[in-house]
């Protein structure tokens, strides 16, 4: 090899490394290092003012003091994994199978089936949320149906509920695609040998297994370290407590302290599961050495049976809730003092409806703004970091424990974390930007997490063609690393564009006066809002979000068609 060119790729490979730490250090380890020294020392306040660094309370009570022996670690503990793992037993299973039937099953209106599962992909938490407690939640909503007048779900299996209904869409993307992608060599021999279900089950299934793993570890800790449902639903979580704490003053010594017990437990988790991902993949997601063209779909009285199951689910998750959120909506009129009920019409729906869009006017450009340069750099940045890892141990290891680190913390104190960290930038900390370096740190290990098996498990002829000295840098990346990442990375900035939409609990924690996001004001008309306004906002969202749900996926179609073009000129 000629030495002009070693020394230009040592060089390169030096820039990028460098550039990999830097993202590492801004995004991961600068925020962190904020909450482990705030945890120990207390904060700048806590020291300048002498009070205590649990809050601005002179005398808090001993369950309310992260130093006291009384503290109630085990019961926020339970209350988290009760949470969590009840979110993932409903999500993971129903997911999977959704998006089998989704992605295998030939049957009468499966389009629409799957555009309503795709454009629940972009409805925000606070919108499931606002969607199913106003219909069976509080006292008195579940009229609608003139069941009973007392909630019929509640408590901390109701947050389950609601996380796992808004985690399901993107299970379902996620489990679908790996399935297309199982070889179709496997499947067709295990139907020689066992009946249709049980080949399925013990081929493609199978295969999908380590994608369910990772599908259920992150449901497990999104819904452990969110806020947005268990504070309307009274559930103490470490996340939950975290939001409590963060609101008494100096919030961030306190709430990180309160954090630090499942932020290291949640990292080693994460760690761990790295580790043996590699056998995982070795063992259930192995090349086949024979692949055929297109799957064989599901058709006939299966492919009607399968169609019927998504119907119902699909009916039971969405259908019945916008039914109840149009029935809150267009009622009005009224008199408690004549005990006179108000009564439902299409014209005080259209009104309400009309009077709900100011709402979105106001904070959807900002939302729709920060949710695409958040997605955008989070993947961006993913799959250079990740890149970077296939070639140094001990960076890959870095960038699992930010990416561990990242996934742990509770999103109040991600916020309160980032928050502070910029504090000292005011051009930062006073703009739009100190969200889009918050929602990163939030959101950029899922966009590690589903690139990393599309770099990671290359086959070593895909690698070694990487390497060939007779392309050029920018042939390498259309010809070879396009066509095996770029569908991923797509994908990928879909997802973290929709849970950059609804991003809650480190997003109300900084976003600065004069920036009006979506899930703040939804969080504020979820607490002091008119009902029937409330509904209708809920309901002009979901007609905005599957606009633009048909809008990005026609964008992303054209747009691949355009890069396959451009790839194989």
């Amino acid at each position: 090899m000629d030495t002009h060119v070693f020394k230009s790729s040592n060089s390169g490979n030096v820039s990028k490394m460098l550039i990999g730490w830097l993202i590492l250090i801004i995004f991961w380890y600068a925020p962190a290092w904020m909450i482990l020294k705030t945890a120990i020392f207390g904060s700048q306040i806590t020291q300048s003012m002498g009070v205590n660094p649990n809050g601005l309370m002179t005398n808090p009570p001993p369950w309310l003091d992260a130093n006291s022996s009384y503290f109630r670690l085990p019961i926020l503990a339970w209350h988290s994994l009760r949470l969590s793992f009840a979110t993932a037993i409903m999500a993971i299973p129903a997911g999977t199978l959704i998006g089998f039937i989704l992605s295998r099953c030939k049957w009468h209106f499966r389009p629409v089936v799957q555009s309503v599962w795709l454009a629940s992909i972009f409805l925000p938490l606070p919108v499931v949320a606002s969607a199913w407690l106003g219909a069976f939640g509080n006292s008195g909503r579940s009229q609608a149906f003139g069941l009973s007048d007392q909630p019929l779900i509640s408590g901390w299996s109701a947050a389950a509920l609601i996380h796992a209904l808004a985690a399901v869409p993107v299970v379902v993307w996620v489990m679908s695609g790996v399935m297309l992608q199982v070889d179709d060599f496997i499947e067709n021999m295990a139907r020689m040998e066992f009946s249709m279900p049980l080949a399925i089950y013990r081929s493609t299934i199978r295969k999908c297994t380590p994608a369910a793993v990772a599908a259920s570890l992150a449901v497990l800790i999104m819904t452990a370290g969110d806020m947005t449902v268990t504070d309307l639903v009274q559930e103490r979580t470490f996340a939950e407590e975290a939001y409590l704490q963060a609101q008494m003053g100096d919030g961030l010594a306190a709430a990180a302290r309160t954090a630090m017990a499942p932020v290291f437990l949640i990292t080693i988790l994460i760690l761990a599961w790295a580790k043996s991902n590699t056998i995982w993949h070795d063992r259930f997601h192995g090349g086949s050495p024979f692949s055929f063209l297109g799957k064989k779909w599901l058709v006939g009285w299966p492919g009607f049976y399968a169609g019927i199951i998504a119907t119902v689910l699909t009916i039971i998750a969405w259908g019945i809730p916008i039914a109840t959120l149009a029935w809150r909506a267009g009622r009005s009129g009224g008199d408690a003092v004549m005990n006179s009920k108000p009564s439902w019409s299409i014209t005080a729906l259209v009104h309400n409806l009309i009077s709900a869009w100011p709402d979105l006017a106001e904070t959807l450009p900002y939302t729709l703004c920060i949710a695409s340069i958040t997605a955008l750099t989070s993947t961006f940045m993913a799959w250079i970091i990740v890149e970077i890892s296939v070639k140094s141990v001990s960076f890959q290891w870095a960038v699992l424990t930010g990416a561990a680190i990242g996934f742990a913390v509770p999103g109040p104190v991600a916020g309160l974390a980032v928050q502070w960290l910029w504090m000292p930038w005011q051009t930062i900390y006073d703009s739009w930007a100190v969200i889009i370096a918050a929602q990163v740190f939030r959101l950029m290990p899922i966009a590690v997490l589903l690139i990393w098996p599309s770099v990671q498990f290359k086959s070593k002829p895909v690698n070694d063609l990487v390497r060939l000295d007779g392309l050029t840098a920018q042939q390498k990346f259309w010809r070879v690393k396009w066509p095996t990442t770029g569908p991923v990375a797509l994908a990928t900035t879909g997802v973290i564009f929709a849970l950059s939409i609804g991003e809650l609990p480190a997003t109300n924690m900084v976003t600065p006066p004069g920036v009006e996001m979506l899930s703040v004001r939804l969080w504020g008309l979820m607490h002091t809002g008119v009902e029937s306004h409330l509904s209708a906002v809920v309901l002009a969202c979901m007609i905005a979000f599957t606009m633009m749900m048909g809008l990005f996926t026609i964008i992303r179609s054209n747009f691949g068609k355009a890069l396959n073009h451009f790839t194989n000129l």
